[in-house]
Protein backbone atom coordinates (compact mmCIF):
# COMPACT_ATOMS: atom_id res chain seq x y z
CA UNK A 1 0.00 0.00 0.00
CA UNK A 2 2.79 2.29 1.22
CA UNK A 3 4.32 1.52 -2.35
CA UNK A 4 1.39 2.12 -4.28
CA UNK A 5 1.47 5.84 -2.72
CA UNK A 6 4.90 6.37 -3.57
CA UNK A 7 4.71 5.98 -7.04
CA UNK A 8 1.47 8.01 -7.10
CA UNK A 9 2.84 11.05 -5.50
CA UNK A 10 5.99 10.42 -7.81
CA UNK A 11 3.68 10.51 -11.00
CA UNK A 12 1.90 13.79 -9.79
CA UNK A 13 5.29 15.32 -9.21
CA UNK A 14 6.89 14.20 -12.91
CA UNK A 15 3.42 15.79 -14.36
CA UNK A 16 3.96 19.24 -12.76
CA UNK A 17 7.30 19.20 -13.47
CA UNK A 18 6.39 18.67 -17.33
CA UNK A 19 4.25 21.06 -17.16
CA UNK A 20 6.45 23.44 -15.53
CA UNK A 21 9.30 23.00 -18.05
CA UNK A 22 6.55 23.38 -21.12
CA UNK A 23 5.32 27.13 -19.96
CA UNK A 24 8.99 28.33 -19.43
CA UNK A 25 9.70 26.83 -23.25
CA UNK A 26 9.79 30.32 -25.43
CA UNK A 27 6.86 30.53 -27.29
CA UNK A 28 7.03 31.00 -31.22
CA UNK A 29 5.24 33.57 -33.34
CA UNK A 30 2.77 31.99 -35.53
CA UNK A 31 3.94 32.29 -39.49
CA UNK A 32 1.79 35.76 -40.52
CA UNK A 33 0.39 36.22 -43.82
CA UNK A 34 1.91 38.59 -46.17
CA UNK A 35 0.36 42.25 -45.26
CA UNK A 36 -2.47 42.89 -48.38
CA UNK A 37 -1.82 46.91 -48.98
CA UNK A 38 -5.42 48.94 -48.74
CA UNK A 39 -7.53 49.46 -51.30
CA UNK A 40 -7.27 52.97 -52.51
CA UNK A 41 -10.02 54.73 -52.20
CA UNK A 42 -11.81 58.27 -53.53
CA UNK A 43 -13.98 60.76 -51.61
CA UNK A 44 -16.80 62.69 -53.56
CA UNK A 45 -19.28 64.64 -52.79
CA UNK A 46 -22.17 66.96 -54.17
CA UNK A 47 -25.12 69.57 -54.03
CA UNK A 48 -28.38 69.11 -55.38
CA UNK A 49 -30.72 72.05 -54.78
CA UNK A 50 -34.47 72.42 -55.63
CA UNK A 51 -36.86 75.17 -55.89
CA UNK A 52 -40.26 74.67 -54.18
CA UNK A 53 -43.41 76.90 -53.72
CA UNK A 54 -44.43 76.68 -50.42
CA UNK A 55 -47.89 75.92 -49.36
CA UNK A 56 -47.78 77.09 -45.65
CA UNK A 57 -46.99 80.46 -43.79
CA UNK A 58 -46.63 80.65 -40.17
CA UNK A 59 -46.99 84.36 -38.91
CA UNK A 60 -45.65 85.59 -35.35
CA UNK A 61 -48.00 88.63 -33.98
CA UNK A 62 -47.37 90.31 -30.87
CA UNK A 63 -49.78 92.77 -28.54
CA UNK A 64 -47.40 94.41 -26.12
CA UNK A 65 -48.71 96.48 -23.37
CA UNK A 66 -47.37 99.04 -20.82
CA UNK A 67 -48.66 100.33 -17.79
CA UNK A 68 -47.20 102.30 -14.18
CA UNK A 69 -50.04 99.05 -12.94
CA UNK A 70 -49.11 95.39 -13.71
CA UNK A 71 -52.97 94.69 -13.10
CA UNK A 72 -53.73 97.25 -15.87
CA UNK A 73 -51.16 96.36 -18.08
CA UNK A 74 -52.74 92.63 -17.93
CA UNK A 75 -55.94 93.39 -18.24
CA UNK A 76 -55.18 95.17 -21.23
CA UNK A 77 -53.12 92.85 -22.69
CA UNK A 78 -55.77 90.58 -22.49
CA UNK A 79 -58.76 92.39 -23.77
CA UNK A 80 -56.54 93.28 -27.24
CA UNK A 81 -54.89 89.45 -27.39
CA UNK A 82 -58.71 88.23 -27.16
CA UNK A 83 -59.83 90.15 -29.51
CA UNK A 84 -56.90 89.49 -32.46
CA UNK A 85 -58.23 85.87 -31.57
CA UNK A 86 -61.56 86.77 -32.81
CA UNK A 87 -60.75 88.65 -35.41
CA UNK A 88 -58.83 85.64 -36.58
CA UNK A 89 -61.19 83.13 -36.10
CA UNK A 90 -63.39 85.51 -38.11
CA UNK A 91 -61.07 85.08 -41.02
CA UNK A 92 -61.19 81.48 -41.19
CA UNK A 93 -58.55 80.54 -38.88
CA UNK A 94 -58.99 77.59 -36.69
CA UNK A 95 -58.63 77.37 -33.43
CA UNK A 96 -55.84 74.85 -33.19
CA UNK A 97 -54.04 77.00 -35.48
CA UNK A 98 -53.30 79.80 -33.06
CA UNK A 99 -50.92 79.14 -30.62
CA UNK A 100 -49.64 80.86 -27.86
CA UNK A 101 -46.02 80.61 -28.52
CA UNK A 102 -44.75 83.58 -25.82
CA UNK A 103 -45.76 85.21 -23.15
CA UNK A 104 -43.74 87.54 -20.98
CA UNK A 105 -43.66 90.08 -18.33
CA UNK A 106 -40.89 92.72 -17.75
CA UNK A 107 -41.09 95.52 -15.14
CA UNK A 108 -40.13 99.21 -16.54
CA UNK A 109 -37.24 100.95 -14.18
CA UNK A 110 -35.94 104.61 -13.99
CA UNK A 111 -32.43 104.45 -13.64
CA UNK A 112 -30.69 107.05 -11.32
CA UNK A 113 -28.93 110.14 -13.88
CA UNK A 114 -25.26 111.34 -13.36
CA UNK A 115 -26.07 113.61 -9.91
CA UNK A 116 -27.44 110.23 -8.69
CA UNK A 117 -25.54 107.52 -9.20
CA UNK A 118 -26.13 106.10 -5.38
CA UNK A 119 -30.33 105.91 -5.79
CA UNK A 120 -31.20 102.18 -6.92
CA UNK A 121 -33.50 101.73 -10.17
CA UNK A 122 -37.08 101.91 -9.17
CA UNK A 123 -39.94 100.06 -10.95
CA UNK A 124 -42.10 102.63 -13.07
CA UNK A 125 -44.67 100.57 -14.84
CA UNK A 126 -45.03 97.07 -16.49
CA UNK A 127 -44.43 95.80 -19.78
CA UNK A 128 -46.73 92.38 -20.88
CA UNK A 129 -46.56 90.72 -24.18
CA UNK A 130 -48.49 87.97 -25.76
CA UNK A 131 -47.27 86.74 -28.74
CA UNK A 132 -49.35 84.36 -30.75
CA UNK A 133 -48.51 81.78 -33.81
CA UNK A 134 -50.70 81.90 -36.81
CA UNK A 135 -50.53 78.85 -39.14
CA UNK A 136 -51.72 80.05 -42.53
CA UNK A 137 -52.48 77.42 -45.33
CA UNK A 138 -53.84 80.02 -47.81
CA UNK A 139 -51.02 82.20 -48.36
CA UNK A 140 -53.51 84.27 -50.91
CA UNK A 141 -55.03 85.73 -47.66
CA UNK A 142 -51.65 86.33 -45.78
CA UNK A 143 -51.87 89.46 -45.86
CA UNK A 144 -55.29 90.36 -45.18
CA UNK A 145 -55.10 88.11 -42.08
CA UNK A 146 -52.06 90.58 -40.66
CA UNK A 147 -53.78 93.42 -41.67
CA UNK A 148 -56.78 92.26 -39.42
CA UNK A 149 -54.36 91.42 -36.79
CA UNK A 150 -52.80 94.79 -37.05
CA UNK A 151 -56.24 96.54 -36.98
CA UNK A 152 -57.49 94.45 -33.64
CA UNK A 153 -55.05 95.36 -31.10
CA UNK A 154 -51.75 93.61 -32.49
CA UNK A 155 -48.70 95.67 -32.66
CA UNK A 156 -46.04 94.05 -33.86
CA UNK A 157 -45.42 91.32 -36.66
CA UNK A 158 -42.17 89.30 -34.90
CA UNK A 159 -41.55 87.14 -38.28
CA UNK A 160 -43.20 85.13 -41.07
CA UNK A 161 -41.36 82.25 -42.08
CA UNK A 162 -42.98 79.36 -44.63
CA UNK A 163 -43.14 75.65 -45.10
CA UNK A 164 -43.88 73.10 -47.57
CA UNK A 165 -45.94 70.18 -45.76
CA UNK A 166 -44.76 67.36 -48.05
CA UNK A 167 -41.68 68.40 -49.03
CA UNK A 168 -40.57 64.57 -49.75
CA UNK A 169 -40.07 64.70 -53.80
CA UNK A 170 -38.22 67.90 -53.79
CA UNK A 171 -35.82 66.45 -51.10
CA UNK A 172 -35.59 62.76 -53.76
CA UNK A 173 -35.15 65.04 -56.41
CA UNK A 174 -32.49 67.33 -54.61
CA UNK A 175 -31.00 63.73 -53.13
CA UNK A 176 -30.77 62.91 -57.00
CA UNK A 177 -29.00 65.86 -58.49
CA UNK A 178 -26.26 65.64 -55.77
CA UNK A 179 -25.57 61.84 -56.64
CA UNK A 180 -25.26 63.10 -60.30
CA UNK A 181 -22.67 65.61 -59.06
CA UNK A 182 -20.82 63.70 -57.51
CA UNK A 183 -20.82 60.79 -60.12
CA UNK A 184 -19.59 63.25 -62.34
CA UNK A 185 -16.77 64.37 -60.45
CA UNK A 186 -15.28 61.14 -59.43
CA UNK A 187 -15.60 60.58 -63.03
CA UNK A 188 -13.56 63.19 -64.19
CA UNK A 189 -11.25 62.74 -61.27
CA UNK A 190 -10.83 59.02 -61.95
CA UNK A 191 -10.36 60.01 -65.50
CA UNK A 192 -7.54 62.96 -64.65
CA UNK A 193 -5.71 59.93 -63.18
CA UNK A 194 -5.65 57.52 -65.42
CA UNK A 195 -7.52 54.83 -63.00
CA UNK A 196 -10.99 53.37 -63.04
CA UNK A 197 -13.61 53.55 -60.51
CA UNK A 198 -14.80 50.99 -58.77
CA UNK A 199 -18.03 50.23 -56.28
CA UNK A 200 -19.38 52.76 -54.01
CA UNK A 201 -17.74 51.88 -50.22
CA UNK A 202 -20.07 54.09 -48.34
CA UNK A 203 -22.84 57.49 -48.96
CA UNK A 204 -23.31 59.63 -46.58
CA UNK A 205 -26.40 62.41 -47.11
CA UNK A 206 -28.03 65.70 -45.15
CA UNK A 207 -30.94 67.37 -46.70
CA UNK A 208 -31.85 70.92 -45.67
CA UNK A 209 -34.65 73.70 -46.61
CA UNK A 210 -34.82 77.69 -45.82
CA UNK A 211 -36.24 80.49 -47.32
CA UNK A 212 -33.96 82.87 -49.05
CA UNK A 213 -36.13 85.86 -48.35
CA UNK A 214 -35.60 88.05 -45.38
CA UNK A 215 -37.70 87.51 -42.29
CA UNK A 216 -40.34 89.92 -42.26
CA UNK A 217 -41.17 92.63 -39.23
CA UNK A 218 -43.44 95.29 -39.10
CA UNK A 219 -44.73 98.04 -36.08
CA UNK A 220 -48.42 98.77 -36.16
CA UNK A 221 -48.44 102.60 -37.14
CA UNK A 222 -49.96 104.70 -33.96
CA UNK A 223 -51.84 106.72 -37.08
CA UNK A 224 -52.92 106.78 -40.12
CA UNK A 225 -53.27 103.11 -40.89
CA UNK A 226 -53.70 102.27 -44.12
CA UNK A 227 -57.09 100.48 -45.66
CA UNK A 228 -55.37 97.83 -47.90
CA UNK A 229 -54.04 94.53 -46.94
CA UNK A 230 -50.48 94.10 -45.75
CA UNK A 231 -48.68 93.33 -49.17
CA UNK A 232 -46.78 90.10 -48.43
CA UNK A 233 -44.55 87.83 -51.19
CA UNK A 234 -43.79 83.79 -49.84
CA UNK A 235 -41.07 83.65 -52.63
CA UNK A 236 -39.69 80.25 -53.22
CA UNK A 237 -38.40 77.59 -50.74
CA UNK A 238 -34.86 76.27 -51.59
CA UNK A 239 -34.15 72.73 -50.86
CA UNK A 240 -30.63 71.64 -50.39
CA UNK A 241 -29.27 67.91 -50.59
CA UNK A 242 -25.33 67.28 -49.77
CA UNK A 243 -23.84 63.85 -50.26
CA UNK A 244 -20.03 62.61 -49.58
CA UNK A 245 -19.79 59.29 -51.79
CA UNK A 246 -16.32 56.92 -51.44
CA UNK A 247 -15.75 55.06 -54.64
CA UNK A 248 -12.83 52.00 -54.79
CA UNK A 249 -10.43 52.45 -57.33
CA UNK A 250 -9.06 50.34 -59.60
Amino acid sequence: MRKFHRLTVTTLLLTALLVFIGLCQPQLAPATAETTPPTPTLVVSGLGTVSVAPDEGKVVLAVVTTDKLLAEALDRNTAATNKVVAALTDDGIKSDQIETSNFSVWPQYSYPGENDKDRPPVIVGYQVRNEITVTVQDLARLGKIVDSALKTGANEVVSISYEKQDSSQAVNLALKKACQQANAKAQAIAAALGVQLGRVVSVTESTSSYNPSPPFQALKATSGYGAGDVPIQPGKLQVTATVNITFELK
